[in-house]
C-alpha cells in the first residue's frame, strides 16, 4: 500500500502532547506567524515497527505518526 499526505496536513495534525494540547484548546498547532516557509520535512526516521518520526524546519520533532493511523487516515 502506497499512500500519500501533505506536509501541511501532517504538521497540523502532529500526535506529539504538546500539539494534542494545541489542538484540545481550539488554537491552530501550524502555520503560526514565526513559522518558516515554505513548511519541510527535513528528516524522518523509523521508530521500531511503530511508525515514523518526521523533523520539520520550524524545529518540531517529537511526533511520531503510527502506521496505524496513518493507514486510518487513507481510508477516511
Amino acid at each position: 500500500m502506497v499512500s500519500r499526505f501533505g506536509l501541511e496536513e501532517l504538521r497540523a495534525n502532529c500526535p506529539c502532547a504538546e500539539c494534542r494540547g494545541l489542538r484540545d484548546q481550539g488554537a491552530a498547532v501550524w502555520p503560526k506567524p514565526t513559522s518558516p516557509q515554505p513548511l519541510r520535512a527535513e528528516g524522518a526516521e523509523l521508530v521500531g515497527a511503530w511508525g515514523v518520526s518526521l523533523r520539520w524546519n520550524d524545529g518540531h520533532s517529537t511526533g511520531i505518526y503510527a502506521w496505524d493511523v496513518l493507514r486510518a487516515w487513507t481510508e477516511q
